[in-house]
């Protein structure tokens, strides 16, 4: 995880999960990658009605991934 302060003195999280290769596309492709967990917690959350934290991107790093 990486905290970073924008020059706006906004402030940011960078989250990067690291398993291997192998691990991150099986979690991926069954829907249980903590990205995935955490983008689906967030829309239940902000359905609610509950302050979240807005995400900004998400993605994968398709070279650390057969």
């Amino acid at each position: 995880m990486l905290f970073r302060s924008l020059a706006d003195g906004s402030n940011i999280v960078i989250k990067r999960w690291e398993y291997t290769p192998l691990r991150q596309r099986l979690a991926w492709l069954l829907g249980l990658h903590p990205a995935q967990r955490e983008r689906r917690w967030n829309r239940r959350l902000n359905a609610m009605n509950l302050p979240v934290v807005p995400l900004l991107d998400h993605g994968r790093d398709r070279k650390s991934v057969v």
